[in-house]
């Protein structure tokens, strides 16, 4: 990047704090491959000429070079190759200056990937005072659902000079932005919630308390019922975002957020500093993407564990109703009056 551009560092590298991302009752979560508590420099660089490849918005430089960790920053020995067919189109050359938000794993319509991976880069510019009025075109995840669009208009940017990288994409920029990931694999820094408070979306936390269930989809918590009496002792509101016309505007008006663990849980950004995570969290899947988002964004954190229903990672779990109070409890939250 730096011998072919111009590279600005935004936050240096550093360790981070994640000693409170425990269990209800303070034991230690056994997150798969373990915590991250080592970030690299996290920034951006302005390169003259570069093309972005594929659906997973592969960089190379003009000199022919792959920024592969501009993707995601792997360390596992099978994600330590970059390799993918790809039959693209013939090059198009665009003119002014282009910002890259493609990412792998966004294009499999991951909202997560695609909101935290993706848009999540913004806040990096955002921090840096990058001028986003200066940006022609964005190429972004072909996953483009409308709250994507809402946001960027928010943030000053018309979504229709949106383009959805695609298998045959091909573009050579005149001047490319690229980002570092906004963290690290399966760990957030605080730039996605640096990008979607200042997308106008005021985190007024008005008293809101959402539990998600995941219902209808994979890993979901299929004992509602039993937890019934919990949900109502506290007022948790049963939420689902799907049915939301704008997922984001319900998180900032939440002063609790209790959550089946995945992207149902990837608005969190937009809580206001302050707001308590409860993550509920199954034998198969637990993963710190959302504990870290929830930590480097100003939220606290509880989870509390899960029981699979069998040993695939996608399969539905069941909770304890007294560890769903526990966890109300060490997070601070009142019995509804």
């Amino acid at each position: 990047m730096v011998a072919e551009g111009r590279y600005t560092k935004v936050e240096a590298a550093g360790r981070r704090d994640w000693t409170s991302l425990t269990y209800f009752d303070g034991a230690p979560i056994p997150f798969k491959r373990g915590l991250r508590w080592q970030f690299p420099d996290l920034g951006f660089a302005v390169v003259k000429g570069a093309r972005v490849y594929g659906r997973q918005g592969y960089v190379q430089t003009r000199a022919g070079e792959f920024i592969v960790d501009a993707q995601l920053l792997h360390l596992e020995p099978r994600f330590k190759y970059y390799a993918e067919t790809m039959a693209v189109r013939p090059v198009e050359r665009v003119d002014g200056r282009v910002l890259n938000l493609a990412t792998t794993f966004a294009w499999k319509g991951n909202y997560g990937h695609g909101l935290l991976d993706g848009l999540g880069r913004i806040g990096l510019l955002i921090e840096a005072g990058f001028p986003l009025d200066t940006i022609d075109r964005v190429l972004a995840p072909q996953f483009y659902p409308k709250s994507f669009g809402r946001l960027l208009s928010g943030l000053g940017i018309d979504p229709r000079i949106v383009t959805p990288v695609d298998e045959r994409t091909n573009v050579e920029c005149a001047e490319l932005v690229q980002t570092t990931l906004p963290g690290v694999f399966r760990h957030y820094s605080r730039h996605p919630a640096v990008m979607m408070r200042a997308a106008g979306i005021e985190p007024r936390g008005s008293g809101r308390r959402l539990l998600m269930l995941r219902t209808g989809e994979e890993r979901a918590v299929d004992n509602l019922e039993e937890l019934q009496p919990v949900v109502d002792e506290y007022g948790l509101e049963v939420y689902e975002p799907r049915s939301s016309d704008f997922p984001p505007a319900d998180f900032a008006g939440a002063d609790v957020v209790i959550g089946a663990h995945g992207s149902n849980l990837a608005d969190l950004g937009v809580c206001a500093p302050g707001a308590a995570l409860i993550e509920l969290m199954p034998t198969g899947q637990t993963m710190p993407y959302f504990a870290t988002l929830a930590v480097s964004s100003g939220m606290s954190f509880t989870g509390v564990r899960g029981q699979s229903v069998t040993n695939d990672w996608r399969a539905n779990f069941t909770i304890d109703p007294a560890h769903l109070r526990g966890a109300l409890q060490v997070s601070g939250v009142e019995p509804a009056r």
